[in-house]
C-alpha cells in the first residue's frame, strides 16, 4: 500500500468516533423498534378487544329482542305484564273516555232529554254520567275478561306480523293478487277450500291495494334481530380468542377484555336509558306519561335483568383471572387459602392424602380449577331463563369445589403422606 493511501490520524480517529456512535446508538434504535412493534400490537390487541365488546352488545340486545319481542311466548308474557300495569290501565280508560266524550255530547243529549223545568238538573246528570262512564271503562280494563281478550288479540297481531316478515317477498306493495291469495289461504281446510289454490282473472291486473314502502325496511331489521345473537356471540369468541392467543401477556390480557367487556354492557344501557328518556319526553300529558313509562320499564326490565347477568358472568372471569394471577394481594390471599384448607385436611386426618386421584388432581390443580370455571360458565350460558339467583348458586357450587381441590391438594397434606409411608 502506498504511503498516501494509508488513512491519517485524523480520518482514523473520526471513523472511530463514528463507530463508537454506532454501537452507543444501537441499542436506543433497538429499543425504539421495540417500542414501535409494542405500539402497534396493543392497538392491534385493543381493536380486537373493541370488536369483541361491540359482539357482547350486539348478542345481549338480539337474545333480548329474540326472546321477548319476536318470540310468540315473549310477546304474549310482555303483553300481559303490560295490561297489568295500573299506570297502563288508567291511560286506556282516558283514551276511551276521550273518545266517547268528543263522540257524544253528554251534557246536549241530557239536556235534550229533560224537560224546561228540569234543565237546571242536566248538568249533576251529566257529571253522574261521565263518572259512571268512567268507572265502568276501568272496571272493565281492570277485569280478567278484558285483559285476556287484550293479550289474545295483541298475540294474534303480533304472530300476523312475524309471518308477513317471515314470508312476504315483495317491493312494499301489496296488490289485490296477494290479498286474493292470504283470503285463500285462510280459508284452507273450510268448504270454501276450492278458491284456496286459485288466482284471480287476468282481466283484474295488478291492482295495489297498500303501498307499504317501509316494509322490506322493517323486514330487514326484523332480519338482522333474528340473526344478531349467533353474530355477537361469534365476534366476541372469535375476537377475544385471537386476542389471548396473540397476547404476550394473556392473564392481563383477560382481565383487560373482562373489565372492557362490563363496562361496553353498562354504557350500553345507560345509552338505551337516555332513547327511553328521549321519547318520554313527546309525552305531556301525565296520565299518557305514566302509561308510557310504564310500558318501557316492562319491555326494559329483560334487558336489564340480562345485562347485569353479562356482567356478573364477566366479574367470576375477572376473579378468576385475577386470585389465580401472580399479583401480590392474590398470593396473600392465596396463602391464607392455602393455609386455611391445610388445617382442614389436617384436621380431617388427611383423608384420601395417598390415594391415586388426589396425586394427579395435586399435579394439575390449576388446570382443573380452570376446568371447573368453564364449565360453570358453560352451565351458565345454556340455562334460560338465567336469572341473578342462578348466578350466585353458580358462583357458590364453584367456589365449594375450588375449596375441595385446596383442601385435597394442599402442600403440607402431602409432606403428611409421605411421612406416613
Amino acid at each position: 500500500m502506498a504511503e498516501s493511501d494509508k488513512p491519517t490520524y485524523e480520518e482514523l480517529a473520526a471513523e472511530n468516533a463514528r463507530l463508537k456512535a454506532e454501537v452507543h446508538d444501537q441499542p436506543k434504535r433497538a429499543a425504539r423498534g421495540g417500542r414501535t412493534g409494542q405500539g402497534w400490537k396493543a392497538l392491534g390487541l385493543g381493536l380486537l378487544i373493541a370488536l369483541g365488546c361491540v359482539g357482547l352488545v350486539v348478542a345481549n340486545l338480539g337474545l333480548w329482542a329474540n326472546r321477548n319481542l319476536v318470540s310468540q311466548d315473549g310477546y304474549q308474557r310482555i303483553a300481559t305484564e303490560i295490561i297489568k300495569q295500573p299506570p297502563v290501565q288508567a291511560t286506556l280508560v282516558k283514551a276511551a273516555n276521550t273518545e266517547f266524550t268528543s263522540r257524544v255530547d253528554v251534557p246536549a243529549v241530557v239536556k235534550d232529554v229533560l224537560p224546561e223545568r228540569a234543565a237546571f238538573l242536566a248538568g249533576p246528570i251529566s257529571d253522574q254520567i261521565l263518572n259512571g262512564v268512567q268507572a265502568g271503562l276501568q272496571k272493565i280494563v281492570s277485569g280478567p275478561k278484558f285483559q285476556q281478550v287484550w293479550v289474545n288479540v295483541n298475540s294474534r297481531a303480533h304472530a300476523r306480523m312475524v309471518s308477513t316478515l317471515e314470508n312476504y317477498q315483495g317491493n312494499g306493495q301489496i296488490d289485490l293478487q296477494d290479498v286474493y291469495k292470504y283470503l285463500g289461504q285462510q280459508l284452507a281446510g273450510t268448504p270454501l277450500a276450492a278458491v284456496a289454490n286459485t288466482s284471480l282473472p287476468p282481466k283484474f291486473g295488478s291492482i295495489t291495494v297498500i303501498d307499504a314502502s317501509w316494509l322490506p325496511a322493517v323486514q330487514q331489521a326484523y332480519r338482522t334481530i333474528t340473526w344478531a345473537p349467533v353474530v355477537g356471540i361469534t365476534l366476541a369468541v372469535v375476537a377475544f380468542a385471537v386476542a389471548l392467543w396473540w397476547s404476550g401477556r394473556r392473564r392481563r390480557t383477560l382481565i383487560a377484555l373482562t373489565v372492557a367487556g362490563a363496562l361496553s354492557m353498562v354504557v350500553a344501557s345507560v345509552a338505551v336509558r337516555v332513547v327511553r328518556e328521549l321519547r318520554l319526553d313527546q309525552y305531556h300529558d301525565t296520565t299518557y306519561r305514566a302509561g308510557a313509562e310504564a310500558v318501557w320499564q316492562v319491555v326494559l326490565t329483560p334487558l336489564f335483568t340480562q345485562t347485569q347477568l353479562w356482567v356478573a358472568v364477566l366479574a367470576i372471569v375477572l376473579v378468576g383471572a385475577w386470585v389465580t394471577g401472580p399479583y401480590r394481594a392474590a398470593q396473600s390471599l392465596r396463602r391464607g387459602f392455602s393455609g386455611a384448607a391445610e388445617r382442614t385436611a389436617q384436621a380431617t386426618g388427611n383423608l384420601g392424602a395417598n390415594s391415586p386421584a388426589v396425586q394427579w388432581l395435586r399435579k394439575r390443580r390449576r388446570a382443573v380449577e380452570w376446568v371447573l370455571l368453564g364449565l360453570d360458565l358453560a352451565v351458565l350460558a345454556f340455562l334460560t331463563p338465567l336469572t341473578l339467583a342462578i348466578v350466585m348458586w353458580a358462583v357458590a357450587i364453584l367456589v365449594a369445589l375450588v375449596a375441595l381441590l385446596e383442601i385435597l391438594t394442599s402442600s403440607k397434606q402431602k409432606v403428611a403422606a409421605g411421612d406416613g409411608n
